[in-house]
């Protein structure tokens, strides 16, 4: 599976790395072990509801409260992390379904976007 972010999730990952509430290695390892084992439980994948359409999942940094969103769609199939940030936010976010649109884009326009290698 393909893995890549988009330059918003890389503002935010770098904001919360310049507030030292994590390091890039941590975001590093998750991004390893997501790789390697999607369904590892160190990074507590588990699935988010929000549009039928567009699967959403969450994962856990290990042993911190930050969680990532990603976005699984196309094919082949793509892992776009698309959110990071603090549990409290993550709670907000994936309590509004309205929010679904924020974070989700449509599949066919996803190679003209500003995607990079995760």
């Amino acid at each position: 599976m393909e893995v890549k972010a988009t330059t918003i999730f890389f503002k935010k990952l770098d904001n919360l790395i310049d507030k030292k509430i994590i390091s890039y290695a941590q975001y590093r390892h998750l991004r390893c072990i997501y790789k390697k084992e999607p369904l590892n439980h160190k990074i507590r994948p588990h699935k988010i509801q929000c549009d039928k359409n567009y699967n959403i999942i969450s994962l856990s940094i290990p042993n911190t409260q930050i969680r990532i969103l990603v976005l699984i769609l196309c094919k082949p199939k793509k892992a776009i992390f698309v959110w990071i940030g603090k549990h409290r936010e993550y709670e907000t976010i994936i309590k509004d379904k309205r929010n679904c649109k924020r974070i989700t884009f449509n599949c066919e326009k996803s190679e003209n976007t500003n995607l990079v290698l995760a």
